[in-house]
């Protein structure tokens, strides 16, 4: 054997030192090796019970061995989505491609084989323990990738609002639906329907009723008129003259004529004014034919003392009230009259009123003096 290839066998003997002492150092990340490949032939001589020197070849990138996880820390399970971290050696040819680790991750590569392997032409140094490749850190695997673990919760979290705005669509839609519902069905309750009129029977025929004939009016039993022919005021009296004109329907007897004159005042009641009371008799016309007409003429007197004037200012007025009652008998029956008249002053081309006469200006004659018809009350 010569001194080649004893330099050979030592470096390979070296080398295989190496990688032992480096395969005991990490025992606990062994990896199997890549596909055993058909050794080439050796050239040069044969030493006996000596194994043949490896072949020189072209250095191949070989798996980095994962370094052993830390002994506290269990080693983490990577999930199945998780991606593998594979850092290339440094002098990795493309010709080699390694079996990658079924489970661990790859560590980066030693470096130590490929500079032993350079130096194998030169004078082989004193062979030292190789240094503990220091681990490489391990990336992570135990947290998902950021995507899933933000994006699946966000998810989970608002699929329950959705429900529940879907949930409050529907009820609002299906109360909707109700609501409308029974106001068609308010609607069609509230259409008004007219009441049913019966006819009302037909009221009884009366039997017509004949109007009675109205009666011929009948010629009053008396009739009485005053004509005023003069008033004279004294300084004691105040006298009217008259003429009275009497008629009757029928013939009467014993007929008597009473009266006598008062003055007109506000103050005084109507019963007062009206009523003739004991008035003295005036005239006695004994019988009256039906339908004959007598005068009678006369004078009644009123004393100053019992006038209550109507004060104007300066002025004293006093209104003159005659009252009259006739008395008579008729078919064996009692007849009476009674009739008032108001007395007063006319004048020439004035209107139809009566003036009072002027107490205040001293005695005197009124020549033109006349009378309106008062309506008696029964009550008088």
């Amino acid at each position: 054997m010569g001194p080649l290839s004893i330099t050979r066998f030592s470096v390979v003997s070296a080398f295989a030192l190496g990688a032992g002492i480096a395969s005991a150092q990490d025992v606990g990340s062994y990896q199997l090796p890549p596909s055993p490949r058909p050794s080439a032939t050796a050239q040069g001589p044969v030493v006996p019970d000596v194994p043949p020197p490896r072949p020189a070849t072209s250095p191949t990138a070989s798996p980095t061995p994962a370094p052993a996880p830390a002994p506290a820390t269990p080693p983490a399970s990577s999930s199945p989505d998780a991606p593998r971290i594979v850092l290339p050696s440094p002098r990795q040819p493309s010709a080699a491609s390694p079996r990658p680790a079924p489970s661990a991750p790859v560590r980066a590569p030693a470096t130590a084989p490929t500079a032993q392997a350079d130096a194998a032409p030169a004078a082989a140094p004193p062979i030292s323990p190789l240094p503990t490749a220091t681990p490489l850190p391990t990336p992570s695997v135990s947290s998902p990738p950021p995507p899933l673990t933000q994006t699946q919760p966000e998810k989970a979290a608002i699929w329950p609002w959705i429900a529940l705005a879907l949930a409050l669509v529907a009820a609002a839609l299906g109360g909707f639906v109700t609501f409308q519902r029974r106001k068609r069905l308010t609607a069609t309750e509230a259409v008004f329907e007219p009441p049913i009129v019966h006819p009302e029977p037909l009221p009884e025929i009366a039997p017509e009723i004949v109007p009675p004939v109205p009666a011929q009016p009948q010629t009053p039993v008396l009739n009485v008129d005053l004509e005023a022919t003069r008033m004279s005021a004294t300084l004691f009296n105040a006298t009217l003259a008259y003429r009275l004109s009497v008629s009757a329907g029928t013939r009467i007897d014993s007929l008597t004529v009473r009266g006598d004159m008062t003055a007109a005042h506000a103050s005084r009641p109507a019963e007062e004014q009206l009523g003739s009371g004991d008035a003295p008799i005036l005239h006695r016309a004994g019988a009256l034919a039906a339908e004959e007409v007598i005068e009678l003429s006369g004078e009644v007197r009123l004393p100053l003392s019992a006038i209550k004037p109507i004060q104007h200012g300066n002025a004293a007025l006093f209104v003159p009230l005659v009252r009259l009652e006739l008395e008579g008998m008729s078919n064996g029956k009692p007849v009476r009259l009674r009739a008032a008249f108001v007395v007063g002053l006319e004048e020439a081309g004035a209107d139809e009123r009566l003036h009072p006469f002027r107490l205040d200006l001293g005695p005197r004659i009124y020549p033109y003096v006349g009378r309106r018809a008062l309506a008696v009350p029964t009550f008088a």
